[in-house]
């Protein structure tokens, strides 16, 4: 061979790394999207376990009722403890009642349901005990559902306050 030839690649080389490539792209793009997807979804469940059992310790905490409302068609949710120089009502009064905190839920995933007991059926209450009830003293227990549009995650609450998820 001419020791003057030129080292490289051929054409055909880098023809057949590309269809390599495409192949294992076309592979993996669809499993990385619904990974994701399950990610958004488990994440959204968890953070809204967390915040309803944040807002049961500070029931607890201050000793004073605490009640969390979900806003399905928005998909967001606020919690607040009850002022102590009013009735405590599971109604948030702004000028008087402490807001705990705010959330809604990130893109790509819906709460597609929030039912409690009565009186109200998007509201789960804790008395300071941190047991799930309103203060006309009935115990409230319900669910709220997360979804990503393929795949349910319910977190779900009972009268002692106990909160749990499910796929």
């Amino acid at each position: 061979m001419n020791r003057e030839m030129k080292k490289g690649f051929t054409l055909m080389e880098l023809m057949v790394v590309v269809a390599i490539t495409a192949v294992i792209m076309a592979i993996a793009i669809p499993n990385v999207v619904s990974w994701r997807n399950n990610q958004q979804l488990s994440r959204a469940a968890r953070q809204v376990f967390v915040d309803i059992q944040a807002t049961r310790m500070s029931a607890v905490k201050y000793n004073q009722f605490a009640f969390i409302q979900f806003d399905t068609g928005n998909g967001t949710y606020v919690a607040w403890r009850d002022s102590p120089d009013g009735a405590a009502s599971g109604v948030l009064d702004p000028g008087d009642d402490n807001v705990i905190l705010r959330g809604n839920m990130p893109p790509g995933v819906e709460m597609s349901a929030a039912a409690f007991s009565a009186p109200n059926g998007d509201t789960a209450g804790f008395s300071p005990m941190g047991l799930c009830r309103w203060p006309s003293g009935a115990f409230r227990s319900g669910s709220v559902t997360v979804t990503n549009g393929v795949r349910d995650s319910r977190i779900i609450l009972n009268e002692s306050g106990r909160i749990r998820t499910e796929s």
